[in-house]
């Protein structure tokens, strides 16, 4: 039997991941208001002291039993105002905490040339931690565990 050997992976002192994106995505979680999202934000203010309001993302769930993706035209008919997609930003802005009501995402993201890449592991540390005080907030307020409908891992490198 042959060995086969491979040499290990390169490892940059400045890899070209310039962003590093988890999503977690679920069915809307029907009970998620303004008066929650201030409340999540004064738990997570410490670590996360800005925000910025965003526009919503639509869902999209990847179907791999089609063969060409199709766009679905859709309308909404609300009660009420559609909730913004929230950044919660790090003192550095290089981490990000996306919430909205039918999504979570957390971000690494390099703001200024040259800083260094964290590395997956500590992308991945971070996300969980994030998804875990979330998560504990949602249980919290008494609201359900949310019902996932995709996961996702982007990376962004600029080479």
């Amino acid at each position: 039997m042959t060995e086969t050997k491979f040499s290990p992976l390169p490892d940059y002192t400045l890899p070209p991941v310039n962003e590093v994106v988890y999503v977690m995505q679920f069915t809307p979680l029907p009970e998620w208001r303004i008066p929650l999202i201030g409340m999540l934000w004064q738990e997570i203010k410490g670590e996360y002291p800005k925000f910025r309001e965003m526009p919503i993302l639509a869902p999209v769930v990847e179907r791999f039993d089609q063969v060409i993706p199709t766009e679905q035209a859709q309308i909404e008919l609300l009660d009420r105002p559609p909730l913004p997609r929230l950044f919660f930003l790090d003192a550095t802005e290089n981490w990000v905490m996306q919430v909205q009501n039918d999504r979570f995402h957390h971000n690494w993201k390099r703001m200024k040339e040259g800083e260094p890449y964290p590395r997956f592991g500590a992308a991945s540390e971070r996300f969980f931690e994030a998804w875990d005080i979330f998560s504990r907030f949602l249980e919290k307020q008494g609201l359900p565990q949310p019902n996932f409908t995709q996961f996702e891992l982007t990376y962004i490198n600029h080479i």
